[in-house]
């Protein structure tokens, strides 16, 4: 089965963001160290600095609103799971999958009136730059997110927009019989392949045994 889903890379949306940082910093240190444009060699280091941030800017622009298009793919097969986003393939078999995690990441107030992260409480994805890339994206959204974690040590993430598990959350507390998660794609993509992972198992059992 094929779901596609509206994946964000990380490094895409950080990239839109690192070029302004960039400037706004060497601007700063030059004033530290008395430098001023006025200066021959400090305008010439900050025209570089400009022109390849500009540049870094239009191109993560264009790769953040290109991937914002398209979204990214996941496609269930009997024996691995084949990722398509914008820059990358992946297929993960599923004997190199030690385990699959699903999760969401939102920015909540707690009664204390400080920012409580929901999305380190359930993951152990703490890479730097998706770390970053949280700290930025919550509390303006909630995002679903799904962890593939391999044999080898590693671990592939996808995420997803997940605007319909806030609406039916407050419904299912409710209604036990709702699953708030139902309408998200990542959620579907992930039921699927723990489905087709339980088949695929089970077929494996049985070749040993027969």
């Amino acid at each position: 089965m094929e779901f596609k889903i509206r994946h964000e890379t990380p490094l895409f949306f950080l990239g839109t963001v690192f070029p302004l940082v960039l400037l706004l910093a060497a601007l700063l240190l030059m004033v530290a160290v008395g430098l001023t444009l006025q200066n021959e060699t400090a305008a010439m280091i900050f025209l570089g600095l400009l022109i390849v941030a500009i540049a870094a800017e239009v191109i993560f622009i264009f790769l953040y609103v290109l991937e914002k298009i398209f979204g990214a793919k996941i496609i269930i097969c009997t024996d691995h799971v084949e990722l398509r986003m914008l820059l990358r393939r992946k297929k993960l078999f599923f004997y190199d999958i030690e385990q699959t995690k699903y999760t969401h990441y939102e920015g909540e107030r707690s009664s204390y009136g400080r920012r409580e992260d929901l999305y380190y409480e359930t993951s152990n994805y703490s890479h730097t730059r998706d770390f970053l890339y949280h700290k930025m994206r919550s509390g303006s959204t909630v995002r679903a997110q799904l962890a593939f974690y391999l044999t080898s040590g590693k671990a592939v993430i996808l995420n997803d927009d997940a605007k319909s598990y806030r609406k039916m959350r407050e419904r299912a507390k409710d209604d036990l019989s709702i699953d708030p998660d139902a309408d998200v794609r990542l959620y579907q993509a992930y039921q699927c392949c723990c489905s087709a992972r339980d088949r695929y198992a089970v077929e494996q059992r049985e070749r040993l045994n027969g």
